[in-house]
């Protein structure tokens, strides 16, 4: 029998005393992503979805999708009814290329895989969940099972995705490109450029708020700093700034400024500009 070890506070796997790659840092490292987010255990909102999830494809659970008290695990269940051939937080290995993984949901009978799942909470990521199937696939493969007919699919609140499965060297040459001339992606790129603006935007607004509130707090109460548990406030005392007016010296002395002034070199670069929603 394997031995199987999974610690949640690194996210790693051991195998017969053998550490493993986890399924999710392999990918992180694929894309260049940061892979810290995984490694102080699960986010409590996802590790809790996950979880009502799991009674729901429990055969020894009476749960239905009317007993969810998370919104989204609901939107999910509805998608997916349960059925005896589903498997939850199925452990994988592929010993042969050394890492490990857990399956949210697999539908298998006897030893023939038919679907591999994926749930996400929030945004999908298309590029890093082609990864992370299809190195599921091949761990399931490499353990004996069949998953010639296998469908691959993430499900999130908005919906399903289908998953194509790639091999271990198709994989591995999705390294760096994380951008393609494939229309899809470029689409992809520009939706999460979109989204992550408008985070920027969210951010520098709460951000101003909290500045000005601030602002008026250390006024009121002659306080000028404040440490939060993430951030520290303080107070900063006006001050003057000196800078050389250049035009004004160019017109006025430009000898002077024509032994001073100082050329370099700037490399081409793409310039991006927003269009307006009518263009």
């Amino acid at each position: 029998m394997t031995d199987i070890k999974y610690d949640d506070d690194t996210h790693s796997y051991t195998i017969d005393g053998v550490k493993m790659k986890s399924v999710t840092e392999i990918a992180s490292e694929i894309l260049e992503l940061d892979f810290s987010h995984c490694t102080y255990g699960s986010a409590e909102k996802g590790t809790a979805i996950h979880s009502e999830l799991a009674r729901y494809f429990d055969p020894n659970e009476k749960f239905g999708a009317k007993d969810f008290t998370i919104e989204e695990a609901a939107n999910l269940a509805l998608i997916l009814k349960p059925s005896p051939d589903m498997r939850t937080e199925m452990i994988v290995w592929n010993t042969n290329l050394g890492y490990a993984g857990t399956i949210d949901l697999l539908r298998v009978k006897g030893t023939t895989v038919s679907d591999i799942i994926d749930w996400k909470t929030g945004r999908v990521n298309k590029k890093y969940c082609t990864i992370q199937l299809s190195l599921y696939k091949l761990a399931l493969e490499s353990m004996g099972y069949d998953c010639s007919n296998v469908r691959l699919r993430v499900i999130s609140p908005r919906g399903i995705d289908s998953i194509e499965a790639k091999t271990w060297n198709e994989i591995q040459d999705m390294r760096k490109q994380v951008i393609t001339s494939d229309d899809e992606e470029l689409a992809e790129a520009e939706a999460r450029l979109k989204e992550l603006e408008e985070y920027v935007n969210e951010y520098n607004e709460l951000k101003d708020k909290m500045k000005s509130y601030f602002a008026e707090v250390f006024k009121a109460t002659g306080g000028t700093q404040y440490s939060g548990t993430s951030y520290n406030f303080s107070y900063v005392e006006p001050s003057t700034r000196t800078s050389l007016d250049a035009t004004r010296l160019r017109e006025e002395m430009p000898d002077v400024y024509d032994k001073y002034v100082r050329t370099t070199n700037v490399a081409g670069t793409i310039k991006m500009t927003k269009r307006n929603q009518e263009d």
